[in-house]
């Protein structure tokens, strides 16, 4: 888990003006989908599909 917050914490140094705006999520026991639409930089968006696995922890 640590590597995980040091490289999102690098990515937001990088994208200071990073803006995520989550679309839809779906959730069916521990997994979880994800779309969001992601602006990193003026100018620059994308949309964003991630599939999670819910712990609990």
């Amino acid at each position: 888990m640590a590597g995980a917050k040091a490289g999102l914490g690098a990515y937001l140094e990088q994208f200071p003006q990073l803006s995520v705006e989550p679309k839809r999520v779906i959730a069916e026991g521990d997994l979880v989908a994800v779309h969001s639409h992601h602006v990193d930089t003026p100018g620059r968006e994308r949309k964003e599909h991630d599939v999670l696995t819910a712990t609990g922890s």
